[in-house]
């Protein structure tokens, strides 16, 4: 078929033109080639008109109903071929499958010889998109300008809020190390770093040997006996616990002394069990990085120094432990530096231990343990006027950014002076120091969302506490009807600058709350989940959360309840309470901690709990009678002493005892003391 072997050709050299088309930059270079193109196509059709057609009568052609893609269409290429039929004929062969292959990869595919041109409607429309986005970017710059000047001025406002300073506590620190470790290589790096320092140092080497001098530097082993450590910057206790009793290495070392100013820890682990190593001890656990920084820092590790007071406690509402019963253990397991020990039913926080974290004061549902760096009023009140003031210099959509003192001032210090206007950054001691009762009345003084910032220094598990409190958060926005992204946790692997401009739902539009921050830590949650309550178009009336919740209610099996009142007695915070001279058992929701005490301490073990928050404050406040029954009144006298549910009980239980099987002998237990020593004798 001469006619497509043409065809063939034809599109090879336009193919070849083309792809010297697309190196063309110049237009004197493209106007050739354009030239070049057009002698080319009029060579192909000279060469084409002058092959050899056959010249065929239209009675010997092929059926056009018998043409197929292997046919000869060359006949119907005859001058005596009637144009008509030689239209009907290409356009049988040109409508075949293999002529009507789409691979969607070329541009030039399409019909471009006919469109519509750009009229003015079209035109119109693209000013007008260009002018709305022009106007849009430039109001959105003219709010980001008022919003920092009211951020300016908020921040100006702050300043002047008195906060209550802390105490302090001494720290002194006579510059003498010790050195702990397995392997030989560190323990060489570290003594030739610290060489020349001021450090006296001393080695205890973990494994067998024998005790030896290195340049001075006296070298102890372990013998594999267990090594403890305890104590603090200045006040260090290492110890081997040995068959005949503990022997002090520091006392091994100088027998005129007791303890060790420092500690470099130079095992895989640590030899410390806290997540949050005591100020002086420093252990890099194989991270040249961290080895090098503690080199650095140790021999500035001499001197008088004083740190603050972070934690407060009051015994008298703490929930721990009551009548040799388990009670609250968050604060325990909470504490990253073991800063907090158990000391029967009350627990004991030492000072010198804690870094304030604040994650036990968070996690305390009593508030027996109170942050007072700064005080959570004070953080509170400094929270509502930075807002007020921000909101009534004209600014808009405050967020309020949480970060650390040293590891999240870090992370924020490059972007401080191009956040956007209405992120206002709060600076505290720890993340972990602000808890739920901030969180929500922060947004009912009226910010539109709260963002607690991660940094590498916060533990695993203070994190993981956090964590928990910001879900229980969540729950609570969730069943008032707000967004949970109102309060958010920034963690270290996100993008500081994407979270911040991310377009997230946040708080709408509500009235900020006017009241003073109150120091009762459940009393101020109550307030701030009240006014939100109030400023929610649907809010649930109540709750479920998790089981590690501070809130709920407690539930008894009527049947088996003998109101022996148990629980009410070791309740500490009168959520549960007697009826006074009637057999009665209260319950207030609103006082109750969940801290367990009531479920340990009933004898019938009958006592369980629910976890759950009533968000609407009538139902919150209501006072229930759990139940109530008559007195049961003495036999002889009449005198009330117990109730029937007790006494139903206990004659139940002793009837088939001996003492009680002479006739009569079970009704004495139905009598009040008195009656009851008189029937006896």
């Amino acid at each position: 078929m001469k006619k497509l072997k043409l065809a063939n050709r034809w599109d090879e050299r336009l193919e070849k033109v083309r792809q010297e088309k697309m190196e063309v930059e110049n237009p004197e270079a493209e106007q050739k080639d354009a030239e070049s193109l057009k002698v080319q196509e009029t060579e192909v059709e000279k060469e084409f008109n002058e092959t050899d057609l056959k010249t065929t009568d239209e009675s010997e052609l092929t059926a056009l109903e018998d043409l197929g893609s292997e046919s000869d269409y060359t006949q119907f290429m005859s001058p005596e071929v009637s144009e008509s039929i030689r239209k009907l004929a290409l356009r049988k062969l040109f409508s075949g499958a293999e002529f009507n292959i789409t691979d969607g990869l070329d541009d030039y595919d399409e019909d471009y010889t006919s469109f519509a041109t750009l009229g003015n409607v079209i035109t119109q429309e693209m000013k007008l998109k260009q002018k709305t986005k022009l106007e849009k970017r430039a109001k959105e710059m003219e709010e980001v300008e008022e919003n920092v000047e009211a951020r300016e001025k908020a921040f100006v406002a702050v300043e002047e809020v008195s906060v209550e300073p802390t105490s302090m506590v001494p720290l002194l620190s006579s510059g003498n190390l010790l050195i702990i470790g397995k392997d030989e290589t560190p323990i060489m790096q570290a003594l030739t770093s610290l060489k020349e320092s001021p450090l006296r140092t001393s080695v205890l080497r973990i494994g067998r040997g024998d005790e030896e001098d290195f340049d001075g530097i006296k070298v102890i082993y372990s013998q594999n006996l267990e090594v403890k450590i305890s104590g603090y910057l200045g006040n260090f206790t290492v110890t081997l616990e040995t068959p005949q009793g503990n022997m002090n290495i520091a006392q091994v070392v100088d027998s005129n002394r007791e303890n060790f100013d420092l500690i470099l820890d130079l095992n895989t682990p640590s030899l410390s069990g806290a997540d949050t190593k005591p100020l002086g001890y420093y252990a890099p656990e194989g991270d040249e990085t961290l080895l090098s920084k503690a080199l650095e820092a140790l021999p500035e590790q001499i001197g008088e120094f004083e740190k603050p007071v972070f934690i407060q406690y009051d015994a008298n509402i703490c929930a721990h432990n009551k009548s040799e019963q388990t009670g609250c253990q968050r604060c325990l397991e909470a504490c990253p530096t073991l800063a907090i020990s158990s000391k029967g039913e009350a627990i004991d926080v030492d000072n010198y231990l804690c870094q304030g974290g604040g994650v036990c004061a968070t996690v305390c549902p009593t508030g027996a343990l109170k942050y007072v760096f700064p005080r959570p009023e004070d953080m509170a009140n400094r929270i509502r006027t930075l807002l007020t003031a921000f909101l009534n210099s004209g600014g808009e959509e405050p967020w309020l950014l949480f970060y650390g003192e040293e590891a999240g001032a870090e992370r924020i210090k490059h972007i401080i002076d191009s956040l956007p206007g209405n992120i206002l950054s709060i600076e505290v001691e720890e993340v972990g120091s602000v808890g739920l009762e901030i969180w929500l009345s922060a947004l009912a003084f009226g910010a539109k969302k709260v963002l607690l910032l991660d940094s590498h220094l916060i533990p695993e598990s203070v994190e993981n506490m956090i964590h928990k409190q910001i879900n229980i958060a969540q729950l609570i926005l969730q069943g008032l009807g707000f967004a949970e992204t109102c309060i958010s946790w920034i963690g270290r692997k996100s993008e500081l600058t994407d979270v911040l401009l991310e377009k997230t739902k946040a708080m709408p539009k509500i009235a900020e709350a006017t009241y003073f921050a109150l120091s009762d830590k459940r009393k101020a949650l109550f307030y701030a989940l009240d006014h939100l309550y109030e400023c929610s178009p649907e809010p649930q009336e109540m709750i479920e959360l998790p089981s590690d919740a501070s809130f709920g209610q407690v539930k008894i099996n009527l049947k088996s309840c003998t109101l022996c009142l148990s629980c009410a007695s070791i309740c500490p915070t009168s959520a549960l309470t007697a009826g006074g001279e009637h057999p009665r058992l209260n319950f207030q929701e609103n006082l109750c901690v969940q801290c367990g005490l009531c479920e340990s301490a009933c004898p019938e073990k009958i006592v369980s709990l629910e976890r759950r928050i009533l968000l609407s404050p009538e139902l919150r406040k209501d006072f229930h009678i759990l139940k109530e029954e008559e007195p049961f009144c003495c036999i002889k006298c009449g005198k009330a002493f117990s109730t029937p549910s007790m006494i139903e009980m206990i004659t139940g239980r002793l009837a088939g005892h001996s003492m009680f099987s002479e006739p009569g002998a079970i009704d004495r237990l139905k009598m009040c003391e008195d009656c009851r020593v008189i029937d006896m004798f």
